[in-house]
């Protein structure tokens, strides 16, 4: 076995003991409805089974046989396939996690490049236009492969420009490790380039959806187990981190599920739990880029809307009301509306509790109203 080879099956060894290791101390482990973590284990699965596929491909290539030939022909094409799904599940969780769950829209249109590159590796099982096996099962690079390549490459940047417009629009109030994700990956190229020879790409891709899975395991910390939401202790933090740094006010929002006892008490606290995930749904995609939404205590929730532009407030007041009534339109046997009461905080002036205490009584006159023109029993809250 030449030095090269043991490079490679070194390399992938150890980068697929690492996602082992990772599976067995629970890190893959899905909660029900966590999407998210289902993004961070199909990224676990395809950069794993590239860590296979590579020694392989190392292998049969230059080995002689017509089955060795085919068999070099699929594993080259499974290589690729697993290299550009792993890229479309990290555009994915990235967008989920900082823009809230992707609207058909923006999966068809980003979907695209990513069809390309599926079509370009179906089609080169017939002709060879990303790469081909000659008759002495040697792999040779072919135009197609630049195409991959620069698709690729785009989703990268696609991700970095997503990834800095939301800390634009959302300022502190977004986790997301997209610098631990990039770094391992782009280092993984540029060594694979300067030294001939070497395969660093898969084994890269392991350790950066690790860094990422860690990063979340972090945060979890901060996230409420039912809804997934960032919950009270991330309140405490963030607001610790607006103080501290002299931040920008921002503008917060409290807000209350009308008659959610009401619901418990008719339909049972298992479908009050599904009635508090829709909410926590509805917020993520009411907010959108522009904040944080945070489950506060039972049916209570805070968003913080890193802007005092009354404008943006009142458009995320509208998407919540719209997705509202989509909701109770979808054939739910109860319905769900929100009273909310919002200011501005500024953090270098005002205590945490004072501002809750302001938006809490605001929010408690828009229920008030709720009731007044609904003629429902308050005691049903």
């Amino acid at each position: 076995m030449s030095e090269v080879s043991i490079s490679v099956l070194s390399s992938n060894f150890i980068a697929l003991l690492l996602s082992l290791t990772m599976a067995i101390d629970g890190v893959w482990k899905r909660r029900p409805g966590d999407k998210e973590q289902s993004l961070l284990n199909w990224m676990f699965f395809f950069s794993s089974l590239a860590c296979v596929l590579d020694p392989l491909s190392w292998f049969l290539n230059g080995q002689a046989g017509t089955g060795l030939q085919l068999m070099n022909l699929l594993c080259n094409s499974l290589l690729y396939m697993t290299g550009v799904t792993g890229i479309w599940c990290w555009t994915l969780l990235m967008q989920r996690h900082m823009f809230g769950e992707a609207d058909k829209r923006f999966f068809y249109i980003a979907g695209i490049p990513f069809a390309i590159c599926l079509a370009l590796i179906l089609l080169n099982l017939f002709v060879p236009v990303v790469f081909m096996i000659d008759e002495n099962n040697i792999y040779h690079r072919r135009w197609g492969l630049f195409v991959i390549a620069v698709i690729e490459t785009l989703y990268f940047i696609h991700s970095i420009i997503r990834y800095f417009i939301a800390r634009r629009h959302g300022g502190l109030l977004k986790f997301f490790p997209v610098v631990n994700f990039m770094i391992p990956v782009f280092a993984g190229l540029i060594l694979q380039m300067i030294f001939y020879g070497t395969s660093l790409v898969p084994a890269c891709c392991v350790i950066a959806t690790t860094s990422v899975a860690i990063s979340r395991q972090n945060e979890a910390i901060y996230r409420d187990k039912l809804t997934g939401l960032f919950n009270r202790a991330y309140l405490d933090y963030i607001t610790s981190r607006l103080t501290s740094e002299n931040a920008a006010p921002v503008t917060g929002v409290m807000l209350d599920v009308n008659g959610f006892k009401g619901i418990n008490d008719t339909y049972g606290h298992q479908t009050g739990d599904e009635a508090l995930i829709a909410v926590s749904r509805i917020l993520e995609k009411a907010v959108q880029e522009y904040g944080t939404v945070i489950r506060y205590a039972g049916d209570e929730f805070i968003l913080l809307i890193n802007s005092t532009d009354n404008t943006i407030s009142s458009s995320c007041f509208d998407r919540m009301k719209r997705l509202c009534t989509e909701f109770n339109e979808s054939g739910v046997p109860y319905e769900l509306s929100l009273s909310y009461g919002y200011e501005i905080f500024y953090p270098a002036n005002e205590h945490l509790d004072e501002f809750m205490n302001r938006i809490d009584k605001k929010m408690y006159e828009d229920k008030q109203r709720y009731y007044e023109s609904t003629g429902k029993d308050r005691r049903m809250r």
